[in-house]
């Protein structure tokens, strides 16, 4: 398998597969991951993209 990562996005996607790594005996991951998601704050459009 080959992926071609550009380095602005080196980070992100390293941070990807350690959370994999280190999450990968959690029986409830799915779940765990879902409920961050719903509970995080809003973060608006535009503030995204400014930090891209």
């Amino acid at each position: 398998m080959r992926v071609l990562i550009l380095l602005k996005h080196l980070e992100a996607y390293l941070d990807g597969l350690e959370h994999r790594f280190n999450n990968r005996k959690n029986k409830f991951l799915f779940r765990d991951t879902l409920l961050k998601l719903v509970k995080a704050e809003k973060l608006p459009y535009r503030e995204l993209m400014e930090a891209a």
